[in-house]
Order: C-alpha cells, then sequence, then structure tokens
C-alpha cells in the first residue's frame, strides 16, 4: 500500500489529516478532523476508486470554518467541527489544478479537461461554469485572485 498524507491547518490550530490510499489500482481518501491537541473528532471516507491518469480525490483547503475538497468531480465542503457535510455540488465535474478562496466568499476552480473556470458561492450554488475558454487552448493549471480579478493559466 503506498499513501500520500498531508495535514492542513485551520483557525484555531484545528487541522484536517489527508491520507490518500493507494492500492491494488484503487484510491481512496481518508480525511481526520483533529482537536488543538491531535485527538482525532471526526473522520470522512471517500469511496474507493479505480485508479486513472487523474486524482480522483484533490485537497482544497480549509476556508471560513470549512474543509474543501473535489471527490470524484463533485466539490464538497464539510464542517469542520464534525465532518458533516455543508454542501455538495457535482456541477463542477473535472480534477482541480488550481483553486483560489475569493474575499466574496466564493471558491473558484480551474481543472484538467475542463472546467477552464467554475465558481461556486459559500451556499454550494454553482455561480459560473465555463467548459473552455478557446476551442484550441490547453486545460487550465492553476488560478491566483489578483485584485478585483481572478487570473487562469
Amino acid at each position: 500500500m503506498i499513501y500520500w498524507k498531508k495535514t492542513v491547518v485551520a483557525d484555531n490550530a484545528v487541522s484536517v489529516d489527508v491520507q490518500k490510499l493507494y492500492e491494488n489500482g484503487t484510491e481512496q481518501a481518508v480525511l481526520t478532523g483533529l482537536d488543538p491537541e491531535g485527538n482525532a473528532t471526526w473522520t470522512y471516507k471517500t469511496r474507493q476508486y479505480g485508479r486513472t491518469e487523474l486524482e480522483r480525490v484533490n485537497p482544497l483547503g480549509v476556508y471560513d470554518g470549512k474543509y474543501y475538497f473535489v471527490d470524484d468531480g463533485v466539490v464538497k465542503a464539510l464542517y469542520m467541527t464534525d465532518g458533516t457535510i455543508y454542501w455538495r455540488n457535482g456541477d463542477f465535474g473535472g480534477a482541480a489544478t488550481g483553486h483560489v478562496f475569493g474575499p466574496d466568499k466564493k471558491l473558484y476552480l480551474c481543472g484538467y479537461y475542463g472546467p477552464d473556470f467554475f465558481a461556486v458561492d459559500n451556499g454550494g450554488n454553482t455561480v459560473k461554469r465555463i467548459e473552455k475558454f478557446a476551442p484550441d487552448s490547453s486545460w487550465a493549471s492553476g488560478m491566483e485572485y489578483r485584485g478585483d480579478s481572478i487570473m487562469v493559466y
């Protein structure tokens, strides 16, 4: 078994430990909420997926008391307090290559093989989805919030 691990620290030293497990051609993620002392307070497991050329689970991070990630093309937000789902949005459909949280409390994403731009509000509602900026362009690989604009690369 091969695994990948990352710990994301949020406000008040509450964190999420992300373990990605790869075994026998499958991928699965286990997210564990940790209190300030490092004790597990909740666990969220994704389904076990068959491996493809793209990662099926993409950790995004903590923002505004929630943990965000993409689970097989579905953007999800979990409450940091107990790991329950705050919202889920299946409109993205991609593997996240870049993301940014805007000061407007929206989450902006871009992904391999599309969409090139995706915005979801703090309640989980799709605000905007652009599949491709141009027919002959490569996929978007990253983004940043600059001033009052989102820059997509």
